[in-house]
């Protein structure tokens, strides 16, 4: 909350009123970070809000300049909270929301958020990268830059082979991923995440398919955003 100054003013006309000032304006767009800062992961602290009488608990940057990476992580994690609430019927089915940061260095989070029930199971899942830059989510086709696109093909296959691997039995057709897919950024690649069912069957959970970059750096082109990792250096 601002709140405005007051002064007093002696050598002002009728030198014993007051004057108060307007609140001072706050500008919420944060500078790049400089190649230093990039190389420095943010200082987070975990924060906790009540929605729906659920407990919703998301990261939040202790320093200047991340107000909207703020903004936006709390956005994002509310409006998941949200829907999890709609899609349990009743807010005491879920026991809370919570998170796991899956990568933060380079001007980049990537964050996993689950909807947790009353015995530790999972509800529903969710997957939120950003860009500490400028607090814009970033989507999947940012991390591979301007291409044709075909990626998105090489990837839906390849997830299928890897889920496999895994032991599960994909028991529908794997479209190409585009950026409705669940992704999140790691130090040494990307991983897709699927929901109960999505593609396998109730054993599988909600299944992960992992790859490296050096698995995908064929399709990385001079602007994408993930070329600020390190591995990349």
């Amino acid at each position: 909350m601002l709140l405005g100054c007051i002064t007093h003013d002696p050598d002002a006309a009728g030198g014993d009123e007051t004057t108060v000032l307007a609140d001072p304006p706050v500008d919420f767009t944060p500078g790049p970070l400089t190649s230093a800062g990039r190389r420095t992961p943010l200082p987070l602290s975990e924060r906790s809000e009540i929605i729906d009488g659920v407990e919703v608990s998301f990261p939040h940057a202790c320093c200047d300049g991340m107000e909207l990476l703020n903004i936006a992580v709390c956005t994002a994690i509310t409006d998941f909270a949200l829907r999890c609430v709609e899609e349990a019927g009743e807010a005491s089915a879920l026991c809370g929301i919570r998170y796991e940061v899956e990568y933060n260095d380079r001007g980049l989070l990537s964050l996993k958020a689950w909807a947790e029930d009353a015995v530790g199971g999972i509800l529903s899942l969710d997957a939120f990268n950003f860009d500490c830059d400028t607090g814009r989510r970033i989507c999947l086709s940012d991390c591979f830059g301007s291409l044709d696109g075909s990626y998105r093909f090489a990837l839906g296959d390849r997830a299928a082979e890897k889920l496999r691997a895994q032991g599960h039995q994909v028991i529908s057709f794997v479209p190409p991923v585009d950026d409705s897919s669940l992704f999140c950024i790691t130090f040494d690649g990307l991983t897709l995440l699927y929901r109960k069912y999505e593609l396998c069957g109730a054993e599988a959970g909600y299944p992960e398919a992992h790859f490296e970059f050096n698995e995908l750096a064929r399709y990385f082109t001079e602007d994408a955003i993930v070329r600020r990792m390190a591995y990349f250096d």
